[in-house]
């Protein structure tokens, strides 16, 4: 692949079984010398990093498998990982074969250095540095697993690929890309477990494309969170862990997430603070009840090889259910339909009815909490029937009554029945007896109840206001949009003089719960579409170039349930320091001035001296 590679090197260090420990001692040996290191099949227990130089290939074989000792000390620390560099490192290939952080057999102190969470144990970590970029680093077809942090961290990087890797319940993140220059993360898949499947800090020029980003459902966690996992996460990066972020060079500019799938996400499907043109688009989100729903399997691995490869079972499954039906709104149409099962309950003397409640139409589910619009009673689906047993019945008549507080909606049904029942009475007319029949309606009211816990309303728009600051100068006049209480908003609409932007915030994926009843499961992204260079997204904020007018700016958004026009607008105007700084007319006036000044006190030196 490499024309510097004059020499292949080729390590066998075993054809088959386990090394004793110790193994990297060989392994690294071969790395020094660079070119291609080839590990044959086999397990070789390591007690300290592999480290890997420029203008080298690494490879192994599907059972090639580098494993953790269980009697290895903590030596996996900070920036060092079971795959490590300690240069720039350009022109790496690293593919085919298995990294198993072996946590289960470690104590749980070892993901964590002093002050810091989840930094220990990265399989794999390379790069370079903030004014030595490494370069051309290529990492593919390996199955990583099992470890305290990373599954992979490539940082400070330019021309890097990753893809057709299989990442789970590595601790921290499954990818982590800090500081990367037209890269590309394709066609992995990535059980995460905590902080997030994928993430790109303050990376320009990326793509992320074509992943399976997944919930890691198994039990091997020794002291992690479960579920804890974002799908992806993009921005650029604050503190955190006790780490400084002050010396990114890059901040996040340029990246395309497209037909990626995310599959039960613990968290948030896509998140973080974006950046300037994040372009997401053409995702799919797949529940995990889909999965179970065709009988394939959640759990993903154990700490042996042989279960991480059953587990890729569910990836190769996913594809087969893609068939998704994604919308902006949760008002579903519902039918009421009697329930299978039928349960009368007769009271009184011929009072019978069926009745249930069988759910809530109009649900929308965000971060997992449900809602619905309004009240519980304008939305719940109650279903009933109801009978007469008289011989004779006359009629039935049913009303239904709520009762709602906070929490428990109480749907009384009443049932008032009616039956004719049938006498005779006699008496002697002129020594005959004659019989008289009579006639009685009567009846009944019956009350049958049941009580169910409702959603939470859905909070109204009617709060959410526009705030524009206007940067009035006459070098870079131009405007930031941005909303206050602008929660639960699928999308946000603005135009401004004949130009339109929209902010996709939410998607919606119809599914249905056990009871067959529709809802809509909203997941968080963002995405800025705008027809031209005007005015454009970033990040929450919209950027209108050129003097603002007011009159010109429209601003909507759309929830689950309505589109509410926003009237309140509010404009905070003033100069643009920066932009007088940079003014050129001002730089020009100043230099004049400045020719002016110095020649005035040069002649008026002269004339002084002749004076």
């Amino acid at each position: 692949m490499y024309p510097l590679f004059a020499l292949s090197l080729i390590l066998i260090l075993i054809c088959s079984g386990i090394a004793s420990a110790g193994d990297e001692t060989q392994i690294n040996n071969a790395l020094q010398a660079g070119g291609e290191v080839h590990l044959s099949s086999g397990i070789y227990e390591i007690t300290g990093p592999l480290i890997i130089h420029s203008d080298t290939v690494l490879i192994g074989e599907p059972d090639t498998v580098i494993k953790v000792s269980s009697s290895s000390s903590q030596w996996f620390t900070g920036s060092t990982g079971i795959i490590s560099c300690k240069e720039s490192v350009k022109n790496v290939e690293i593919s085919g074969f298995q990294i198993d952080g072996n946590l289960g057999s470690l104590p749980a102190s070892y993901a964590n250095t002093p002050g810091h969470d989840k930094d220990c144990e990265r399989c794999i970590i390379l790069g370079g540095y903030t004014n030595d970029y490494a370069d051309n680093i290529s990492i593919h077809d390996m199955k990583l697993y099992n470890s305290f942090s990373d599954g992979m961290q490539i940082r400070f990087a330019k021309n890097s690929k990753v893809y057709n890797n299989f990442i789970s319940n590595c601790q921290h993140e499954g990818f982590f890309g800090t500081c990367l220059e037209n890269s590309e993360i394709y066609n992995n898949k990535i059980a995460g477990i905590t902080s997030d499947c994928l993430r790109l800090d303050n990376c320009v020029n990326c793509k992320v494309s074509d992943n399976v980003l997944f919930s890691y459902d198994g039990t091997n966690l020794n002291g992690a969170y479960a579920h804890g996992e974002n799908g992806l996460q993009v921005g650029d990066a604050g503190s955190s862990h006790g780490y400084d972020a002050s010396n990114k060079p890059t901040t996040t500019a340029n990246i395309e997430v497209y037909g990626n799938t995310f599959a039960n996400n613990g968290l948030k499907a896509i998140t973080g603070s974006m950046g300037d043109n994040v372009y997401i688009h053409d995702n799919k989100f797949v529940g995990k009840e889909q999965l179970e729903t065709m009988g394939i399997p959640v759990d993903i691995s154990d700490s042996n090889p042989a279960s991480v490869e059953r587990s890729e079972k569910v990836f190769s499954s996913i594809f087969d259910i893609l068939n998704c039906n994604f919308s902006t709104t949760a008002l579903i149409p519902q039918y009421n339909q009697i329930s299978s099962t039928e349960n009368w309950q007769k009271k009184g003397q011929n009072t019978e009815a069926t009745f249930s409640i069988d759910g809530f139409r109009n649900i929308s589910e965000i971060e997992g909490v449900e809602y619905m619009p309004g009240k519980a009673q304008d939305n719940v689906i109650v279903n009933y029937q109801t009978r007469n047993d008289a011989a004779f019945g006359a009629g039935q008549t049913s009303t239904i009554s709520y009762e709602e507080n906070n929490t428990t909606l109480n749907v009384s049904l009443t049932v008032q029945t009616s039956w004719i029942t049938k006498s005779s009475s006699s008496i002697t007319v002129l020594g005959k007896r004659i019989t008289i029949p009579s006639i009685k309606t009567q009846s009944e009211s019956e009350v049958y109840s049941a009580s169910v816990q409702v959603p939470q309303s859905f909070p109204k728009t009617e709060d959410v206001k526009a705030e524009v600051t206007y940067y009035n100068n006459s070098y870079n006049p131009h405007s930031i949009v941005s909303l206050t209480n602008a929660w639960g908003i699928v999308q946000e609409d603005y135009s401004y003089n004949g130009s339109e932007a929209n902010h996709f915030k939410l998607i919606g994926e119809v599914s249905k719960k056990d009871t067959g009843l529709s809802y809509v499961n909203y997941s968080r992204i963002s995405m800025w579409k705008s027809t031209d260079s005007q005015i454009s997204g970033h990040g929450n904020e919209l950027y209108i170039t050129g003097k603002f007018n007011r009159s010109l700016l429209n601003v909507s958004v759309e929830t689950p349930y309505e589109k509410v026009q926003i009237k309140e607008v509010n404009v905070t105007e003033f100069p643009d320091e920066s932009g007088l700084i940079l003014n050129p007319s001002l730089w020009a006036f100043v230099g004049t001035l400045s020719i002016f000044v110095v020649f005035i006190y040069k002649n008026l030196k002269r004339v002084i001296r002749k004076w």
